[in-house]
């Protein structure tokens, strides 16, 4: 059976993101000290409701995974392809600032060395570029997407 967590955050944003996660048994997930990337939906280089992750939800999850692991990554690559870099992203949605704040680091993967990964996707073998920043140095990978209409997908999901 599948589950859904749904409740409102207007008052207690970074209540309701420990309870989530709680009920999720984050912490059987994220062990002490582990290599944390977290992936933000940076579609464009400044906040845009409902186009962006919230940059005050993707805060509450940097604080609350900072509680168990400093070992955290904040990670984008080039938007729009490529018409502005990630680092701009990063500025524009205050990243810069929470990574100072709670010790994690913002990552151009655009920057980062890559290596090819192979996989199945509907039977056949596929080979595809992935950060070695994520293959080599991520223990848990945190994706937070923003579900939505768009206009070219049809929809978007919680898996990017």
């Amino acid at each position: 059976m599948r589950q859904v967590w749904i409740s409102k955050t207007d008052d207690g944003l970074d209540r309701e993101v420990a309870a989530a996660l709680k009920w999720l048994d984050w912490e059987s997930i994220v062990a002490k000290d582990a290599r944390v990337s977290i992936k933000p939906n940076l579609t464009y280089p400044t906040h845009k409701p409902g186009v962006t992750t919230s940059p005050r939800m993707l805060e509450a999850v940097i604080k609350l995974i900072s509680s168990r692991t400093r070992n955290i990554n904040v990670v984008e690559s080039d938007g729009g392809s490529y018409a502005w870099p990630a680092d701009e992203a990063f500025k524009g949605h205050g990243i810069d600032v929470m990574c100072d704040r709670y010790g994690a680091r913002a990552v151009n993967l655009t920057n980062y060395p890559r290596e090819s990964v192979e996989t199945e996707i509907a039977g056949r073998r596929v080979a595809i570029e992935m950060s070695q920043l994520l293959t080599r140095e991520t223990d848990a990978f945190i994706t937070m997407p923003v579900p939505k209409l768009h206009m070219m997908t049809r929809v978007s999901l919680g898996f990017k």
